[in-house]
């Protein structure tokens, strides 16, 4: 093995916003808050919370970083030193430190495949000094289906009004390092009683009990109330769970959710404002862009002057998540099935998938034997190894159906 692919082992993770993940040497267990005085719990708990908080910050710091050579100062702002990871990588190798003083800043950046993945290797270092880690993929990935087991359980008793979808790698049935996060999309009740809108809080909070852990100076679930009071609005929060997995939970409002089945460039407005950057996006037609992510708000949907169509953050996160929670009101299930129907209707038209012949008919052409992956394409997770053959095979499931759907609802005809 050279040092380039020892590097690439290193800094393997998935490139998605929700991509980098933390875990410490020290696991906290808060079950042995018997043994030991509750002010020693509290302070643990804001120690543990400062770590995320900086974690977050680190994060952030490294992705709006464009300029390579400023990476080794940001690093080091965090007490991380990138020469020195580098150098015993190439110790694993070829132990000849001697060589290792006369290798430059942009020599070393030069052995690693991308400047993403410098970043990865730097945030990963920084999880792996202060939070629990798994030691292999297999572990990690049944340490990620315990705790989504438990929290539907959890939701469950609780009889939470909130809708929760969970997305990204471990959704698709697939993850590729042992640094994979839970991404969870929280759909928040409108309700317009105090006492209702109390009492979900407090649902909400009581996820403490199973060891997630939210840093509240990004963001808190108590900043929620104005969610569940007007049936709008963005918050996002961000944790880590007491065996080490990296915790994200997106919350909007019920009517927002409503909003995103409709392709217009509506948007959402976040409760605590975050910085600004660009993000990669793929039109329905198959063209790539970088747009804009605001501070202030998220776009559901992209329409540039040539009528290109881009699906923003959270239709994509829909298309591809799994359901884990739904209220009795079955919400979740009519969003899902909502998002689906206005994303796949959009996709025919725009690639003339559907249109009116010479004739005079309304047609549906699905003779194209791409059809599936082309609209998979528009996908943040593009390719077919991304999914597990099971997610795969009912998404592509999903496509046929609601094309079904919509040819039933406008009477297009299916042509084969």
């Amino acid at each position: 093995m050279n040092i380039k692919e020892n590097l690439d082992d290193c800094a393997h993770d998935k490139n998605t916003e929700q991509e980098i993940n933390i875990l410490d040497e020290g696991e906290i267990i808060l079950s042995h808050c018997k043994d030991i005085g509750v002010e020693e719990v509290i302070n643990e708990d804001k120690e543990l919370e400062r770590k995320i908080t900086k974690l977050f910050q680190l994060r952030t710091e490294l992705w709006s970083c464009n300029e390579p050579l400023r990476i080794f100062e940001v690093s080091k702002k965090y007490g991380i030193n990138l020469r020195k990871i580098f150098q015993k990588v190439c110790d694993d190798i070829k132990p000849d430190p001697d060589d290792l003083g006369y290798f430059t800043e942009e020599e070393i950046l030069e052995n690693f495949s991308s400047f993403g993945d410098v970043k990865k290797v730097i945030l990963n270092h920084f999880v792996s000094k202060n939070f629990p880690e798994s030691l292999t993929i297999k572990e990690h990935f049944e340490k990620l289906q315990n705790i989504e087991s438990k929290l539907i359980e959890h939701l469950t008793h609780e009889e939470s009004k909130s809708v929760f979808f969970l997305f990204g790698s471990y959704a698709n049935g697939v993850i590729k390092s042992k640094y994979s996060d839970l991404d969870f999309l929280v759909i928040l009740p409108h309700l317009k009683e105090e006492n209702e809108i109390n009492d979900e809080i407090q649902k909400l909070k009581s996820v403490k009990k199973l060891g997630f852990i939210f840093s509240n100076e990004l963001c808190s679930i108590e900043d929620c109330r104005p969610i569940m009071q007007k049936g709008d609005g963005l918050a996002r929060l961000y944790g880590i769970t007491s065996n080490g997995v990296e915790i994200e939970f997106h919350l909007i409002g019920e009517k927002d959710a409503q909003l995103m089945t409709k392709i217009t460039p509506n948007k959402i407005e976040r409760i605590r404002p975050v910085q600004a950057k660009k993000e990669k996006r793929t039109s329905l037609t198959g063209k790539i862009a970088n747009l804009p992510k605001n501070e202030t708000d998220v776009k559901n949907y992209f329409i540039d002057e040539n009528g290109e169509v881009y699906g923003g953050f959270f239709p994509d996160a829909t298309l591809t998540s799994n359901m884990v929670y739904d209220n009795k009101q079955e919400l979740g299930k009519k969003h899902y099935q909502n998002v689906w129907f206005g994303v796949v209707k959009a996709f025919l038209y725009n690639n003339k998938y559907a249109q009116k012949n010479n004739k005079g008919e309304y047609l549906i052409d699905v003779s194209d034997s791409l059809i599936f992956e082309k609209f998979l394409n528009t996908f943040f997770y593009k390719q077919k190894d991304y999914y597990s053959q099971e997610k795969y095979e009912f998404y592509q499931k999903m496509f046929f159906l609601t094309i079904g759907e919509i040819s039933k609802k406008y009477q297009f005809n299916l042509e084969k």
